[in-house]
């Protein structure tokens, strides 16, 4: 097998062809054969032959003496990032849940008046046309729950 078939020119040049060995690691996931293993394949950067070829299978599973996928699984979930809470969902959740639609500026005054952190707007007017109206009670009610749902707030 010919380690450097399937690899760009681009790889296979970008380090150069000095005298000195330049290794690179390309890892091939789920390989054809099985697609619980993973193979590692080391080559040297330069105009000589190898000499000999290392290859590295890890092999993933409940077994004996495989690396079990399920530690694995819980680790990429504890490093998954938080659902990121937009205008758009606190606005869908409110409508069905209350039947009624809130204006983002409504949300975005109870979010100042919680303290919560606020971006500044990118399209945002130094004066506006219309005075602004304000929430009513209703409304800061459904978006207090509607944010105490989305974990932004605790109740």
């Amino acid at each position: 097998m010919n380690p450097k078939q399937g690899i760009p020119r681009t790889q296979q040049t970008s380090v150069g062809y000095e005298e000195s060995l330049v290794y690179a690691v390309f890892i091939l996931c789920c390989s054809v054969r099985d697609i619980n293993t993973t193979h590692s394949t080391v080559l040297p950067k330069t105009h000589k032959a190898p000499d000999s070829y290392i290859n590295v299978s890890v092999d993933f599973g409940n077994s004996v003496g495989m690396i079990p996928l399920n530690s694995i699984v819980k680790k990429a979930e504890a490093y998954k990032p938080k659902q990121r809470i937009t205008y758009k969902l606190i606005k869908e959740y409110i409508l069905e849940k209350y039947s009624f639609k809130v204006h983002t500026a409504y949300i975005a005054e109870v979010k100042r008046d919680l303290g919560l952190p606020m971006y500044d707007a990118p399209n945002a007017v130094e004066t506006l046309k219309n005075p602004r109206k304000h929430p009513t009670p209703i409304q800061v009610d459904a978006i207090k729950d509607a944010l105490s749902h989305f974990e932004v707030i605790q109740n």
